[in-house]
């Protein structure tokens, strides 16, 4: 089946897009293709790595950047300690940094990407990505502090 309408979102797992006035999602697996025609989209224009506005970056960097951070960046159990001690302000302070590949150690090491450290299209894509699992680590020690708290006063 084919179907035309406004891709809303797209997951891992399932794709959510929009045919006259009703939303659909769909499995990944179900899927054999998907076609813009309209580039202003907001989802075709974050797969294909628009970084900044109208800057568009290089997919292929802004990928190797996303995979960096995912296999080097680490520091998941320091913003989870930020969260958990200083809850809503190591949260923002995770939003508020600026992280790059040159900061971790691990990342500077192992990446076989050096030479796109000082690329303003990967720097781009792995502060943005860097700062999302930053923030979202911090906040689960956020919400484990919560836990703890309230499993304290309940007990």
């Amino acid at each position: 089946m084919q179907f035309k309408g406004e891709v809303l979102k797209i997951k891992k797992n399932k794709v959510k897009f929009l045919v006259e006035d009703l939303e659909y999602t769909i499995p990944s697996s179900d899927i054999f293709g998907i076609y813009f025609d309209k580039e202003p989209n907001p989802v075709y224009r974050e797969l294909m790595g628009y970084a900044n506005g109208d800057e568009l970056t290089d997919p292929e960097k802004c990928m190797k950047a996303q995979m960096d951070v995912k296999a080097f960046h680490g520091k998941e159990f320091g913003n989870f300690a930020l969260g958990f001690f200083f809850g809503i302000i190591g949260v923002i302070g995770c939003a508020v940094s600026s992280p790059g590949p040159q900061n971790g150690a691990d990342t500077y090491m192992l990446s076989e990407n050096k030479e796109l450290f000082n690329d303003p299209a990967y720097l781009a894509c792995y502060k943005k990505k860097a700062r999302s699992k930053s923030v979202g680590d911090a906040a689960i020690g956020w919400v484990a502090s919560i836990l703890l708290l309230v499993a304290i006063i309940g007990s």
